[in-house]
Parts: C-alpha cells; structure tokens; sequence
C-alpha cells in the first residue's frame, strides 16, 4: 500500500491553526492566518489517515491549539490510532477540565517560558507569565506532563540561566531552547540573534546541563556538536523525510518556518500527498542537498547536519542551501573564542 512512498514520517508538526490569543513581536506563524482552515470533519479524515499511515508522534502547533474548539477532537481520533501527541503552547487558556482532558489523553505539553516574568511579559503581553504559571500548577495537579520551551532572542539572551533555574524549579518534564526564527521580508530581524550570541546561550545551557544532570534540548541547532560536547546536550537535523509539517489549510510544507508549500492534502489521500511531496524537487534538494558551501563540504558533521537550518538559509542568505548563519563554520565564529 505504502510502496510508492520512500519513507514513512515518524512525527508529522500540524499547525492545527494560526489564531491566537496572544500577538508575540517574534512570532513566525502569523503568516497562517490568511489561509483558509481545514474543517473539523476534514481535520479528522487527516488524523485517521495520519493513524492508518503509521505515524508514531503528532505535534499540534499554532497559532494557540488549547484556544481551538476542533483541537481535543482531532487528539481524540489521533490517539484512538495510538500516536502520540504533543501540543506547543502559551498555556494561558488552562482550566480544569481542559486539563483533565488532556490527562486523560495523555497529552504532552511543550509550555512556552522565555525567561522570568518580567522578560516574559515583554515578549508576549502583560500578565502572561502569571496566566502560564497558575496552568502549570492546574497541569501538575491533574497529572498532565509538561516540558518548557524558551524562544529564545535578543530581548531575552541574558536570561537564560534563570529560565532554565526556573524550568527546574516548575518540575518541568524537559527543558528545550530554540532560537528565534527569522521571518519572511525579515519582519523580525531585530530579535534574531547573532551566531556569537547563539553561541553564548549554546554554552550557558551546556555548563547548566552539566552541573544540575540535567538534559536540555536544542531545537533547530544541528551545529551544536561543534561548540558543545556534554551528552547532556539534545539536538536534531530536519533535513529528512521523518518530519513532515503541515499548515492549518492541510498543505504540506518544506518546514513550517518558510511557509514555502509543497503539496496540497486537500483533493487526495495523505498517501498520494506524501507521494507527491517526497518526490518534489524543493523536498529532494533539502533532503540531499545537491550543492552546499565549502564549510559545508569540509565538515565532520555532513551526513548529520546537511547543511543545517534551511529556514534559516533562506530568509538570511538567500537559498535553501547557502549555509545555516548561525553556524560557527558557516559565520567565521571563533569557537575557540572565550564567548
């Protein structure tokens, strides 16, 4: 049945929908809110067809998904299949019995934190760090897991020793960072961060993970072997077929950052979609990339790496597969520099 597709996806990131409640200055996905959403039965058929597929994990994004009525629905069907599910959010719409549903579904939920409460509030609204914190407890007590998220930029790069002091203190399930992503027209620029300033943040959470035994996950570094050598220290590459996001109109898309879309599941099964995308030309120069700069070539981290983030590469120099620029290879960053 599956034959004519060369890979299936582990994890599908759903962009269940762009709307939400808060209106963050670095916000990449606000370029979803002109699309037309899928309807709940459509919603559905995907997520049965995601189950019959043999996806293993599905991670619901936005927008804000807890603010979505077709959200603990779409859950319900994906779990009948067995997947597991994530949900990335701001966590300021929890109450009782949304928690005990997602208990009982046993929903993971990545909590977005980007620093203490007075950085925090500054990067997504007043009183938003209290409204996160009190779900947390609502979380705690009725038995969901949780893990944080910080994005981490220019607003908030000093602060993430106390993040990350914090995320502890809240029992937090994992610790992740990702940096702050570059948008399209670079809409926020002044947020994003420098390869040096990555760096720095890199390093903090290393002697952090190191000193507390503590595991903390870098989303969207495949580099960081290059500045970092604790095992405490997560990372991936999303230059391969297991990741497949899709937006909130059901398109399926070469990463959820460019926005660049790729196949539309709408009109044809997910079998026939995923066919299509795998073959498609922008898909394939991801995947195996036909031409990278010499860094690239010279790096011990090729195979893995492919290139690194090619969101980034894109919207801050110019093609899929000109180099991630936080890169210390790619940048001409001194890692020997005592940053």
């Amino acid at each position: 049945m599956f034959s004519s597709i060369t890979s299936i996806p582990y994890v599908v990131v759903w962009l269940i929908t762009a709307k939400c409640n808060l209106s963050c200055k670095h916000c990449y996905a606000k370029q979803y809110l002109e699309v037309s959403e899928l309807s709940l039965k459509e919603k559905l058929k995907l997520a049965e067809e995601i189950g019959e597929l043999g996806v293993e994990w599905v991670a619901i994004s936005g927008g804000e998904p807890l603010i979505h009525k077709d959200t603990v629905p779409v859950i319900e069907k994906l779990r009948d299949y067995g997947i597991e599910v994530s949900i990335s959010s701001n966590a300021t719409v929890v109450n009782e019995a949304l928690a005990r549903k997602l208990s009982r579904l046993n929903v993971y939920v990545y909590v977005s934190i980007d620093g203490p409460e007075k950085v925090h509030d500054i990067m997504r609204g007043e009183g938003t760090f209290r409204k996160t914190i009190e779900s947390i407890k609502i979380f705690k007590k009725h038995g969901v897991e949780y893990g944080t998220v910080m994005a981490v930029g220019k607003l908030n790069k000093n602060f993430v020793k106390e993040y990350l002091e914090l995320a502890l203190s809240i029992d937090a399930g994992s610790i992740s960072i990702i940096p702050i992503m570059p948008t399209k027209h670079r809409a926020n620029s002044e947020y994003v961060l420098s390869p040096k300033e990555y760096a720095r943040v890199i390093k903090t959470a290393e002697v952090f993970a190191e000193e507390n035994k503590y595991p903390i996950s870098l989303w969207c570094t495949p580099f960081a072997p290059l500045l970092v050598k604790s095992n405490y220290i997560g990372y991936y590459s999303c230059r391969i077929l297991d990741i497949v996001d899709i937006d909130p109109s059901g398109r399926l898309l070469a990463c959820d950052v460019t926005g660049i879309p790729i196949v539309d599941f709408k009109n044809k099964s997910l079998i026939e979609a995923l066919e299509e995308y795998q073959k498609h030309p922008i898909i394939k120069t991801i995947t195996n990339p036909p031409k990278l700069p010499k860094a690239c070539l010279e790096c011990e981290l090729l195979n893995y790496c492919r290139g690194g983030c090619y969101a980034r590469a894109l919207f801050e120099r110019g093609g899929l597969n000109a180099g991630d620029p936080l890169c210390p290879l790619i940048s001409g960053l001194n890692m020997n520099e005592d940053s």
